[in-house]
């Protein structure tokens, strides 16, 4: 599993020398984010977590979109996604302690509410982003109930090929309290043409909402 760590975004983009002896510029990923922060808020991702993250956000890097994340904690993921994804991705961090306001900015809007509560979703969808979203990350209470109520509440107000991850999904309860209703869920989705893929990791689930498989790749 990956370290906790609280760090310093270092800038950097990979260079790699190519045949020719030049060398080029790769764009942040996430697990280069990861594996050189030293200082600042605090952040801590499981490893198979940023692989997967690099696989379906990383291409979207430096385009304008939406992306949310519940349970923000300290602070550091908020630098992460910006960091990585670029000053044109809006950040909206969703917890229920009211210490994470002092992270809201121009790009990055708070919201303090339970996840678990259906009403705080139409509200967040409604009132405060007013159109959907590209992706959603639950780092939050990571309760069964509190991540169906999130995948119930957020699917439908994902973009076409917009992503929703659950993390730290680990022992052997989740098979019947979150996993079996989980995909009950998703199964009428994709009968209804509306789920694009289902990806398990290690302690993690992305369902791809269907609709424009080209924003991030399929196979990797």
């Amino acid at each position: 599993s990956a370290k906790v760590s609280a760090a310093k975004p270092v800038q950097l983009t990979a260079a790699n020398s190519s045949s020719t002896g030049t060398s080029a510029k790769q764009p942040l990923s996430f697990q280069a984010f990861y594996n050189n922060y030293r200082d600042g808020p605090g952040i801590w991702k499981w490893s198979n977590a940023l692989v997967a993250y690099d696989r379906f956000l990383s291409p979207l890097a430096g385009q304008p979109l939406k992306l949310a994340e519940v349970g923000i904690q300290s602070g550091g993921s908020v630098r992460m996604w910006r960091s990585v994804l670029g000053p044109q991705c809006h950040i909206y961090g969703i917890d229920i302690n009211p210490a994470v306001g002092k992270f809201q900015d121009p790009m990055t809007t708070i919201t303090i509410g339970d996840q678990a509560d259906a009403n705080m979703w139409a509200n967040f969808f409604n009132v405060q982003v007013k159109s959907p979203i590209d992706a959603l990350i639950d780092d939050g209470g990571h309760e069964a109930h509190q991540m169906m109520v999130t995948l119930e509440s957020v699917f439908d107000n994902l973009t076409p090929g917009g992503i929703i991850a659950l993390e730290d999904i680990h022992g052997e309860h989740y098979v019947d309290s979150f996993f079996t209703p989980a995909a009950r869920y998703l199964a009428g989705k994709a009968s209804a043409g509306q789920l694009s893929s289902v990806h398990i990791f290690p302690f993690l689930l992305i369902a791809k909402r269907a609709g424009n498989d080209f924003r991030a790749p399929l196979y990797y």
